[in-house]
């Protein structure tokens, strides 16, 4: 038996935020944020100091709960709790070193 691609079935996003809310008090952190990463590639998450990076991971990482809005792992509707929890919705992360040397 051999496995074959089917080249015309729609990929699904391995880890997808639709429409992320989330609030510390009166600032809105984030605002709706959507986010889509696919098997098999590599994807940044880049922008802005203060453009809600951080919050957007620590949200999809279950650091933090997201006020509203879906997460989806490999389009399933996920519940992620803890940054603990179960590895079929672990987020490997790589941050960026707090301080970066000076330019060459």
């Amino acid at each position: 038996m051999t496995d074959t691609l089917d080249v015309d079935a729609p990929v699904v996003p391995a880890l997808e935020a639709v429409g992320v809310t989330k609030s510390f008090g009166t600032v809105q952190a984030l605002r709706g944020c959507s986010f889509q990463a696919y098997p098999g590639e590599v994807t940044a998450l880049v922008g802005d100091n203060g453009a809600g990076k951080s919050t957007l991971v620590k949200v999809m990482s279950g650091v933090y709960g997201a006020d509203s809005g879906t997460l989806l792992v490999e389009g399933n509707e996920a519940h992620i709790t803890s940054p603990q929890g179960s590895p079929q919705t672990s987020l490997p992360q790589v941050h960026e070193p707090l301080t970066q040397p000076p330019p060459t």
